[in-house]
């Protein structure tokens, strides 16, 4: 399951998986980077405090303070008046995440796994249950990220279906050759690289169902500053309606939004 943190950073603004090798110096945190401050879109404004490099807690707008636990450099817990995520590593790997949330009368537990394979890309598999109003459901999901410059330009996605994981929609994405926000945060890179974080920022985003039907769109321009972060964007988002009986699908009318990044 995707963490909530990814809620909170990224807003209007696009985030995805990534990365090709851990040891890519440019994924390391530099001690005298930029650190995001606030990120200010339509879902409101969240403020980043930090101790040094190493991320202390994340504010927004509607009261709600996420807190963040170290182990060392390795970010092992996120938690809010709502619940909480539990990380845990092999070799500075992620290599699993238990989550426990309780939000708008729905509860939710999951459960997530991590394989990294021979290709290079990152296999997630992800199991549990949400209670809404007394009613139980329970899901299994399967996502393969496949990377390119530590950015993640596929993801398969897969739901169980009868007991057999069958593919439901592919995710295909570009980026820029800029710095995200996020780079010089301690750990999150090794915390966030399987779940949907990227070295670079994701400019072009299409989701196709699972006969390559393309179901909707986003792009998103950013503005930078002179030392290559983002200051500001503008996100563009389009849904599809697909049609039954040609299998073609037609653009509907886009939404656009707009938010801002400051930096410490």
């Amino acid at each position: 399951m995707k963490k909530l943190i990814l809620t909170i950073l990224a807003g209007s603004f696009l985030l995805s998986c990534s990365t090709d090798s851990s040891n890519d110096d440019s994924n390391n945190p530099s001690s005298n980077g930029l650190l995001v401050k606030t990120i200010i879109n339509g879902a409101g404004t969240s403020t980043f405090n930090y101790n040094g490099n190493k991320l202390v807690n994340a504010l927004s707008s509607d009261g709600t303070t996420t807190a963040f636990t170290y182990n060392g450099d390795l970010i092992i817990k996120d938690e809010n008046v709502n619940g909480f995520d539990i990380s845990n590593y092999s070799n500075n790997l992620l290599v699993s995440n238990s989550s426990n949330w309780n939000s708008n009368n729905t509860s939710s537990t999951f459960y997530s796994t991590y394989t990294y394979n021979s290709d290079g890309s990152i296999t997630e598999i992800n199991t549990g249950t949400s209670t809404y109003s007394g009613n139980t459901t329970s899901s299994s999901h399967k996502f393969v990220r496949f990377y390119s410059q530590g950015n993640c330009v596929k993801e398969d996605s897969y739901s169980s279906i009868n007991g057999v994981m069958t593919l439901t929609g592919t995710t295909l994405s570009t980026f820029d050759n800029n710095n995200s926000p996020y780079k010089n945060i301690t750990g999150f890179y090794t915390w966030q690289n399987p779940q949907g974080y990227s070295v670079n920022n994701e400019i072009n985003r299409t989701h196709k169902d699972a006969s390559g039907v393309i179901t909707r769109t986003v792009q998103t321009t950013y503005q930078y500053n002179s030392q290559n972060y983002p200051i500001s964007g503008t996100t563009t988002t389009t849904n599809y309606t697909i049609n039954p009986q040609t299998g073609s699908s037609t653009p509907g009318t886009p939404s656009v939004s707009n938010g801002t990044f400051t930096y410490y």
